[in-house]
């Protein structure tokens, strides 16, 4: 791992809002301190001259956090590890390597390399296809309205979140793709004033963007399943209890999918994703061996068994 300098301390920082990236909290910063580069703000926070793109979704430079606030704050590595990170979601591929990484729970002392954090975010397919900073509309005017400000959401950047799930609008796309976050603050206030909403097309593991309006309802329910795994997916015991959940929830979900026939042919076709396989019976394999199939799945193949199993995220936690 890069070696960063300590910083000095800052003279203020932003308090991350709710659902905020880290990126956006980065940004926000950027904006108030009146400096007249990047590069400058960059030095400022972490020391040194790096990359901004992690900082996105995961528990980036977060041993300088120190230097940005004081103790007394309430703002500490656990609080935006939890927070203003996706990196709970890395829970869909391995529970106990979720904390291997923090050694006697210390959030700001990360021992793992850029390597190591990417490779269950490249895994589980969290970041969304387009690779492009995205946003909801109707969240973004409540945001100016109670704050002052629009932010980066964390939400609307992960692979299956195509409507907000409390507005139940569709998420537009900026033109601001990952090469853009590298060593450039792009504050959402600015951008999304000056940008026309657009929703480009692109596809994802299993489905197209054109799905996402022939079938609202289910992507909206995609959208709500994704945003309790985020909130309460590690708690919950990660995998593990995902699997459990579909070992108990097969009968039923079975029945309720195949009743969508139609639908299903005109969102699938003839190129079904695996878990459609699973639900459809079109392999014979034992349930046995279909239940170890699950933990290969993508953070969208996920929502969307939610989805399909039970009414919403939290029945199917709950129950």
């Amino acid at each position: 791992m890069r070696a960063y300098n300590n910083p000095n301390r800052l003279p203020f920082f932003p308090t991350p809002y709710p659902g905020e990236s880290l990126y956006s909290v980065l940004c926000r910063y950027h904006v108030r301190s009146g400096n007249a580069t990047n590069r400058k703000t960059i030095l400022q926070l972490f020391g040194v001259f790096g990359s901004l793109c992690s900082t996105l979704l995961l528990p980036s430079m977060l041993n300088c956090l120190k230097s940005w606030v004081d103790a007394e704050s309430g703002i500490n590595a656990e609080y935006i590890f939890r927070n203003n990170t996706a990196y709970s979601l890395c829970t869909l591929r391995n529970y106990h390597d979720y904390y291997r990484f923090f050694p006697n729970g210390d959030f700001s002392v990360p021992t793992f390399s850029k390597k190591d954090y990417c490779w269950p975010f490249r895994q589980c397919l969290i970041r969304h296809p387009s690779n492009k900073l995205r946003y909801c509309p109707a969240c973004a005017a409540v945001q100016k309205k109670l704050y002052g400000e629009a932010y980066w959401q964390i939400l609307p950047q992960l692979d299956g979140v195509e409507y907000c799930p409390i507005h139940q609008t569709r998420i537009a796309t900026t033109a601001i793709g990952s090469r853009d976050l590298l060593y450039t603050f792009h504050p959402a206030d600015i951008v999304i004033d000056s940008t026309t909403p657009s929703y480009p097309d692109y596809k994802s593991t299993w489905y197209h963007s054109s799905h996402t309006v022939l079938f609202p309802e289910l992507f909206v329910n995609m959208g709500k399943a994704i945003s309790h795994l985020r909130d309460h997916l590690s708690s919950y015991g990660g995998i593990w209890f995902l699997l459990n959940k579909y070992r108990y929830s097969y009968e039923i979900g079975n029945r309720f999918w195949q009743s969508k026939e139609n639908e299903r042919e005109k969102l699938f076709g003839n190129s079904p994703p695996s878990l459609v396989c699973w639900l459809t019976n079109k392999n014979n394999d034992p349930f046995e061996r279909k239940y170890l199939y699950f933990s290969d799945f993508t953070l969208s193949e996920h929502a969307m068994m939610i989805s399909m199993l039970s009414s919403s995220a939290k029945t199917f936690f709950t129950e």
